[in-house]
């Protein structure tokens, strides 16, 4: 790609990181450029990511800058993290208050999506992940109809399975 003065997504944000590390001035401008940032899908972001806001914002007695640091506002959840086979870390969401020790964490545990029934076999399932903070989802949207589970033996069985759901719930 740099034969053709080419970067991909991961080349920009390098680069931006490079930049700002490189050019100090050029971070302060920035920095007091972007004085609040919010990174949404925290959970799903990659060192390069993490980086490149860590440049963004600065950092409490980190930095030896004019600007103070910038209001950093993430929004995530470390059990929903399914971006690991394109970069993504869990460890920016799990050490973000080491990260950012004068940062508040707020646990949004009521869901105004989905039913009881179905939270609480989401609790039961993240209840095994490791190293979760605690948390259990609820909700004021009532119990809800029982869940269905159903273990094909393969895809077609799945496929079928599926559609014959669909054509009865249709019906």
């Amino acid at each position: 790609m740099r034969a053709a003065n080419a970067l991909d997504f991961d080349d920009l944000i390098g680069e931006t990181v490079a930049l700002l590390q490189a050019f100090p001035q050029i971070a302060e401008y920035y920095r007091r450029r972007f004085r609040h940032v919010l990174v949404d899908e925290y959970q799903d972001t990659s060192h390069a990511q993490f980086m490149l806001v860590r440049e963004l914002v600065g950092g409490a007695g980190e930095f030896d800058h004019a600007v103070a640091p910038a209001e950093l506002c993430v929004v995530g959840d470390a059990d929903q993290s399914i971006y690991a086979f394109r970069g993504a870390t869990i460890r920016n969401i799990e050490e973000f208050e080491r990260d950012y020790p004068d940062a508040r964490t707020i646990l949004l545990e009521q869901n105004y999506r989905s039913t009881q029934n179905i939270l609480s076999a989401a609790n039961s399932v993240i209840s095994k992940n490791t190293g979760r903070r605690e948390k259990r989802l609820w909700t004021d949207s009532g119990e809800g109809e029982l869940i269905v589970g159903y273990v094909a033996d393969n895809e077609h069985d799945e496929a079928s399975f599926v559609a014959s759901e669909i054509d009865r719930l249709v019906d």
